[in-house]
């Protein structure tokens, strides 16, 4: 795994490059140091003229009378004009805002030529024309009386538009219920509507309400980032919806910021006991130096006491052993779990003596689905659904002994036409065996790993939206996300789980929570 501190949606900087910057922002430093020490002197010794930085030019501006003539007047100015300008934006906004929703159509392209010419015009050009005009016209303070309609016009066409959003943002049924009562469209708006806007119903969705800035751009980043877009899809998107532009680089500073929350997840404490673990893998193409690698995402999904799944962590890696699963389990063994009854798995290298290893008393269950998919693969479609039918016969049987019987009878079916189809059922049946124990409500549980399935598909849109992950932290943190997204649904427990929960302490006596 590459250390967080690493760049990892980009390309970071070798050593050659980074004393290459160092060097240049030091010359660029120097050279600005340079400039501004030349134009103070300049300044202070201009060719023709006095000294520009004596004392005596510039107290003028720090005197009394600078204070009692110019400050605080302009201060004072400056409070009438914002207190004028919000009162009028606001009547502004609520005649216009109301206008644009009116049934009547002259109103409303009226309203909304106002509204859309005033968003339009930059507000110091609308200054610069009413001071024309009132100067002209021989209006007294011309230049404050600009100012205050000015912004009364462009901060009063925004208000419009939150007052239409707002509108617009009500339930539907309401309008439709006040003209089946017989109101009017315009009753409807008046005293239906636009009440519940003045009271704040709704809620602006770019910058919240009260909040001072739109520091949640980088909450809106990681939530796009966990949908599996890449970092320029994100960026093009946040120039499209607010209107600026953001780096690459950025976008990849503002994930950066999960990683410590990762680590965390990554080590937070277990339970001691889980009931069923399931364990699966999907691959995906990571650059490494770059060379792109296919690296496998394995997740670890446990089913608690109470029924309720939960992910238990995420390791990435391409070296399928026992030592490396040994080193997973051992992993769960440090964050406090003492004992599992069941982990269902594909066929994956290691991962049986991995179990004996770390947990003795584990039941290893290979899952059902993947063994028929595997016996399956090679399997002409001409024959594919009466092979499938048979195989069912094994894994639907009563008992281990039927399960034996059905085996032998499909294998002596399909071995001359398929020699090897049935050959992994055989040397793997101490791992597919387990499920014979158990009732049909149990064996729904443990037969297959499809319990991690809903999972999987929020881990396979990522693949659809990136044919390459630029390294394996980039990786795990959409896959952490990812992750963090899918699992807010998981509020219940899985079905028949008093039963199976019964069942299993039956059959594992003394191993679970009373």
């Amino acid at each position: 795994m590459a250390s967080n501190e690493s760049a990892v949606l980009f390309d970071q900087p070798g050593p050659k490059s980074r004393k290459t910057i160092r060097i240049v922002n030091w010359i660029a430093g120097i050279a600005f140091a340079i400039v501004v020490v030349l134009i103070l002197m300049r300044l202070h010794n201009p060719p023709d003229g006095e000294n520009q930085l004596s004392w005596e030019l510039w107290k003028p501006a720090l005197d009394a009378e600078a204070w009692t003539d110019f400050y605080l007047p302009g201060l004072w100015a400056t409070i009438r004009a914002s207190v004028l300008a919000v009162i009028g934006a606001v009547l502004f906004g609520l005649l216009f805002g109301i206008g644009r929703l009116l049934p009547n159509i002259v109103i409303r392209a009226i309203s909304g030529a106002v509204v859309e010419f005033a968003r339009a015009v930059p507000v110091l050009l609308l200054m610069i024309f009413f001071w024309r005009w009132f100067a002209f016209a021989g209006l007294a303070s011309p230049a404050y009386w600009a100012v205050v309609l000015a912004l009364v016009i462009y901060n009063g066409s925004v208000v419009a538009e939150l007052v239409r959003s707002g509108v617009g943002n009500l339930p539907n049924g309401q309008r439709e219920a006040s003209l089946a009562l017989g109101l009017t469209r315009t009753q409807s708006l008046m005293e239906i509507e636009v009440p519940q806007d003045r009271k704040s119903t709704f809620e602006p969705q770019v910058v919240k309400k009260r909040q001072k800035d739109i520091s949640d751009i980088d909450q809106k980043i990681i939530s796009m980032y966990a949908k599996g877009m890449t970092t320029r899809q994100i960026s093009e998107t946040i120039e499209d919806i607010y209107g600026f532009e953001t780096s690459e680089s950025f976008i990849s500073d503002v994930t950066d910021k999960i990683l410590p929350q990762i680590e965390d997840w990554q080590n937070r404490p277990l339970d001691e006991v889980y009931p069923i673990l399931y364990i699966d893998a999907i691959h995906y193409s990571v650059r490494d130096n770059g060379v792109i690698r296919k690296l496998a995402a394995y997740v670890i999904l446990g089913i608690n006491a109470e029924g309720k799944k939960e992910v238990l962590t995420i390791t990435i890696g391409d070296n399928e052993s026992a030592k490396y699963w040994l080193s997973v389990l051992n992993e769960l063994k440090n964050r406090g779990v003492k004992d599992i009854l069941i982990i269902c798995a594909d066929g994956l290298t290691g991962i049986k003596e991995a179990i004996s290893a770390a947990f003795p008393k584990t039941e290893y269950q290979r899952c059902i689905v993947h063994q028929v998919r595997n016996t399956l693969k090679y399997v002409p479609d001409k024959d594919r659904k009466a092979f499938a039918a048979d195989l069912k016969t094994i894994y639907q049987a009563a008992d281990e002994q039927k399960a034996l019987a059905a085996l032998e009878r499909v294998t002596e079916k399909w071995t001359p036409k398929y020699p090897n189809s049935m050959k992994r059922w055989k040397d793997n049946w101490d791992a597919v065996s387990p499920i014979f124990k158990f009732s049909t409500t149990v064996r729904k549980v443990i037969y297959t790993t499809n319990a991690i399935e809903s999972l999987n598909s929020t881990y396979r849109k990522l693949n659809r939206q990136r044919s390459v992950f630029p390294s394996d932290t980039a990786l795990l943190k959409a896959l952490y996300l990812a992750t963090f997204e899918a699992t807010k649904k998981w509020t219940t427990t899985i079905r028949d789980w008093g039963q199976v929960y019964g069942e299993l302490s039956i059959m594992y006596e003394g191993r679970l929570p009373e």
